[in-house]
């Protein structure tokens, strides 16, 4: 869970390097993002959503759950829609006691889970630390209006972060990525959501696509609960069956 939280915060920085600044980027804008960063050294709990939005896809998943960072209990569903029909908690994945539990097509399965991966669902305020300069060099616009950050990335930056992935953009159903986007929704206590949005080409027609993670319910959470019976599912023959 901190692995992904970790990605998406780091996502809003990733095309950081040298650059020409733009008039078109606020300060504002800047001095809000790393504020709300560093907000997530102060998360003791949460409710999460994640998922992918590609309209053209023909599979679709959503995950969610509940975070507790001090008895380190995770909840974590995901809801799979495949030809028009949806599957409801298709995996359900909990941690609780350095255990993890996992049930998926009829089968129900734990292990015991090293947890120190999740010391603290927020991330140290050093390590959220960031260059404004070299951000705003590398982008093309930055404008805060109703709590919502919105930034778009310069195209020689995308162009070279891309180059750079060496990954085949097929699997998006794209060609090429021609523009990229952020935009973080502001709460009181956390960003409320944070979406990045990437529009490319295939064979000339224009495909937007978007990965998005939204938080609720900001240290209001006192308890997860588990399905009957989680302490006696069997434990799983191959160690790495959970991995």
């Amino acid at each position: 869970m901190k692995k992904v939280l970790k990605w998406f915060a780091c996502a809003a920085l990733l095309f950081v390097s040298s650059g020409c600044s733009s008039s078109k980027v606020d300060d504002a804008a800047l001095d809000r993002l790393e504020a709300e960063l560093k907000k997530f050294s102060e998360v003791e709990s949460m409710d999460y959503t994640m998922g992918v939005d590609a309209p053209d896809s023909k599979v679709k998943a959503e995950i969610y759950g509940s975070f507790i960072a001090e008895t380190k209990e995770i909840s974590m569903a995901v809801d799979m829609e495949a030809s028009g029909q949806k599957m409801e908690k298709f995996m359900e994945i909990y941690f609780k006691d350095n255990m993890m539990y996992v049930s998926a097509m009829g089968t129900q399965q734990k292990q015991e889970a090293d947890m120190s991966a999740f010391d603290g669902i927020g991330l140290d305020p050093d390590t959220m630390q960031f260059d404004k300069k070299s951000l705003k060099n590398n982008l093309k616009e930055a404008t805060i209006k109703d709590n919502t950050i919105h930034m778009v990335i310069k195209d020689d930056v995308l162009k070279e972060y891309v180059k750079k992935q060496g990954s085949s953009l097929s699997s998006m159903g794209v060609d090429e990525i021609t523009e990229a986007s952020i935009d973080m929704e502001c709460g009181e206590d956390l960003m409320n959501s944070l979406t990045i949005t990437l529009t490319g080409t295939d064979d000339g027609e224009t495909k937007t696509f978007s990965v998005y993670v939204k938080f609720a319910n900001v240290n209001q959470i006192k308890e997860i609960e588990y399905p009957n019976g989680l302490d006696d599912w069997p434990l799983a023959e191959n160690s790495g069956f959970l991995e």
